[in-house]
């Protein structure tokens, strides 16, 4: 078994990716696209504040993350990313891969587990997300 970690998977996710995805899956969950676009369609501004006055206020324009506390980010994560998981899924049909938000695990043949982790992180960067090596372990 092999676990693989996601680096930094709430501030890579791209806002457009995920509407995209949400269009694309239709159904009910096609009804949160105007909340989202709402929340993730325009930027966000992180305000930063040096020392204790008022005058070192530094506002950072975001655009390309999750909003930290949203408590649907884990289901729109999800949403970017399991297409793409699925792929890797059909291509490794004797594989199991468990997940839980930005971990995902490869289990199967330890010696053919390569194979698969290199089709899951070429599938993950497809949606802007790579693999932090230095937490992946076998």
């Amino acid at each position: 078994m092999m676990q693989v970690d996601i680096k930094n998977v709430f501030n890579n996710v791209s806002p457009i990716i995920i509407v995209k995805k949400l269009c694309d899956v239709g159904g009910p969950l096609a009804s949160i696209v105007p909340f989202t676009r709402l929340f993730y369609g325009v930027h966000s501004f992180i305000y930063y504040q040096h020392g204790r006055h008022v005058e070192g206020v530094t506002i950072i324009e975001s655009s390309s993350s999750m909003r930290h506390g949203d408590p649907l980010r884990g289901l729109l994560f999800v949403l970017a990313h399991y297409r793409n998981l699925l792929k890797t899924i059909a291509w490794a049909p004797n594989y199991i891969f468990p997940s839980q938000v930005d971990d995902t695990h490869i289990m199967g043949l330890l010696n053919e587990i390569t194979p698969a982790f290199d089709h899951l992180s070429t599938q993950l960067a497809l949606v802007g997300l790579k693999v932090k090596i230095s937490k992946c372990k076998l």
